[in-house]
């Protein structure tokens, strides 16, 4: 099996460059910790993921997660030119990823190589931050609503893409970070699986549509009772959501 069919769920790191006020021909990175919704394309279809990037010193350090699991990364920027690296310990062996990519603003999108072989290209958009108004730390708040957040229940999504809208029901269980559940909607029922990071969530699901198979995937924000975000019908269509708990 390709290094890159192993690899479904792990993402990169978005950056900003700019320039040094102090020095034109100085080119210095912005801050770029926080936790980014990324979509990783492979040959099997769009992947979802979530990144969490923290300064320790002059080092970029973190984390990203799918439904696979958690492995650490570490970034490197250089003007608006990002490098994510990170080993994915795969059943046959740890693999060794490199993901490179270009930011605007917030949101990123490159390439990424597994093993050293091409294997894909990803995307991502930054995660607001929270309480900036309120003048307190990022996540001081969402930490303590984070542990609150049970996204349980029966969903009503609102789904619009460029050529049709859909109003499929969706039923999450939430177990710590874990999401499991249904799909149903115009294309009959199918299991899904996710996983959950603060108010941060993403899912997938295979449909088969008259013999084709096709693979969504669901990234967005959750609150209490309502959600938002995007989705992905493999490489068919892209839409948008929200939905609201029942």
């Amino acid at each position: 099996m390709k290094a890159s069919q192993h690899v479904i769920g792990f993402v990169a790191v978005m950056l900003l460059g700019a320039a040094a006020p102090a020095r034109a021909s100085a080119v210095q990175a912005a801050d770029i910790t926080g936790k980014w919704n990324l979509l990783f394309n492979t040959q099997d279809g769009p992947r979802p993921a979530q990144l969490t990037i923290k300064k320790d010193g002059d080092k970029l350090t973190g984390t990203i997660a799918s439904d696979e699991g958690e492995v650490p990364v570490e970034a490197s920027i250089k003007g608006s030119d990002v490098e994510i690296d990170f080993t994915y310990p795969a059943s046959s062996g740890p693999i060794p990823i490199v993901m490179t990519g270009t930011v605007s603003g917030d949101s990123v999108k490159g390439s990424f190589a597994a093993g050293g072989s091409p294997a894909g290209d990803w995307s991502g958009t930054r995660t607001p931050a929270k309480d900036a108004k309120a003048g307190k730390p990022d996540g001081a708040k969402e930490s303590k609503e984070s542990a609150k957040l049970d996204v349980s229940g029966t969903w009503q999504f609102n789904v619009q893409t460029s050529a049709q809208s859909g109003t499929p029901t969706i039923v999450l269980k939430q177990n710590g970070e874990t999401l499991t559940g249904e799909y149903q909607g115009q294309y009959g029922t199918a299991p899904l699986k996710g996983t959950i990071k603060g108010a941060d969530l993403t899912f997938a699901f295979d449909l088969d549509i008259q013999g084709t198979s096709l693979h969504v995937v669901y990234a967005g924000t959750a609150e209490k009772d309502a959600m938002k975000g995007s989705v992905a019908y493999g490489d068919m269509a892209e839409g948008v959501f929200t939905a609201r708990r029942k």
